[in-house]
């Protein structure tokens, strides 16, 4: 048990002017004219210094902080916390092109609902509906080393 004599315990003074050491999270509270961040340290907006950029997205967001030799007065950002955010889900798509590639190594479906088509690497190709229908205004051909209808 340490005693105030005990000289292997490290004191380190209390209060507003302690040092703080490690490191600290805070508000990234503005960025300034010229691009420096601003930070809330104990309710006061202070210029920091940074080892990361920080962007106008930042602003609002957390940001790590140490102090220059302990000095609350000199926080230097060394890190931005972020928030894990689901991309948007896209609900229409539309490609217009003269040609579309689409290639996959094992397999491609394109399904909507109950309907669906699936190309395989090994060319199997499977067309899937509750009614299927074939058009053609020429020959609608099948062709295949059997066919079998039913």
């Amino acid at each position: 048990m340490a005693n105030d004599h005990d000289s292997s315990v490290l004191k380190l003074p209390v209060g507003p002017s302690a040092p703080r050491l490690g490191s600290h999270a805070v508000t990234v509270v503005r960025l300034e004219r010229d691009g420096t961040p601003v930070v809330e340290v104990d309710g006061q907006p202070i210029r920091a210094r940074a080892t990361v950029a920080v962007a106008p997205q930042d602003v609002g967001g957390q940001a790590m902080v140490t102090f220059l030799e302990g000095d609350p007065s000199q926080p230097v950002i060394t890190g931005l916390f972020v928030e894990p955010k689901a991309p948007p889900r896209r609900r229409h798509l539309q490609l217009r092109a003269d040609e579309l590639d689409l290639q996959a190594a094992s397999k491609i479906t394109l399904q909507c609902g109950k309907a669906s088509i699936t190309l395989h690497r090994d060319g199997k190709v499977v067309v899937r509906g509750t009614h299927v229908l074939s058009r053609a205004t020429g020959v609608n051909r099948i062709r295949g080393g059997s066919v079998e209808l039913n």
